[in-house]
């Protein structure tokens, strides 16, 4: 049938070539596909997974930072309560000194001085505490309207 035997043997191997591209085919459509697609879902929600990770780091260290925040101002809110209360007490003994010096005398007007410099720290202190409450939400603006 074949003239040779080289004939042959190209015909056979090219059918053994084509029904092994055959099977291959066969078992990556009925096997290959399914493999794949696990795979596929396995990278997915590996990718999930590290997206939430993040997510839960991120939300972790805002809530570091916030509670830092918290504590800051509730230091600063201690402090500056705790110095009011001293800068009071020195305010009343001078208006005590005071009481007892007699009036435009050099010590008196020492004290005077001394009274002004008490409520300027006064007022820097209530400023602290305003903005404290400001970055602890304790305390609103309010937007004030006038009328002319």
């Amino acid at each position: 049938m074949f003239p040779n035997k080289r004939g042959a043997t190209r015909i056979r191997d090219q059918a053994e070539k084509t029904m092994y591209q055959l099977i291959m085919v066969t078992i990556f459509f009925g096997l290959g596909w399914p493999l794949w697609f696990v795979w596929f879902m396995m990278q997915a929600t590996r990718r999930e997974m590290h997206m939430r990770a993040m997510l839960i780091n991120q939300m972790e260290a805002t809530q570091q930072a916030e509670r830092k925040s918290m504590n800051k101002s509730q230091a600063f809110a201690n402090a500056s309560h705790d110095n009011r209360g001293a800068l009071a007490g020195i305010k009343g003994l001078i208006d005590i000194c005071r009481d007892e010096v007699k009036p435009g005398s050099d010590v008196d007007t020492t004290l005077r001085q001394v009274n002004v410099c008490s409520k300027d720290l006064v007022v820097l202190l209530n400023s602290v505490l305003d903005m404290s409450k400001i970055e602890s939400g304790k305390m609103h603006l309010v937007k004030v309207i006038r009328f002319a």
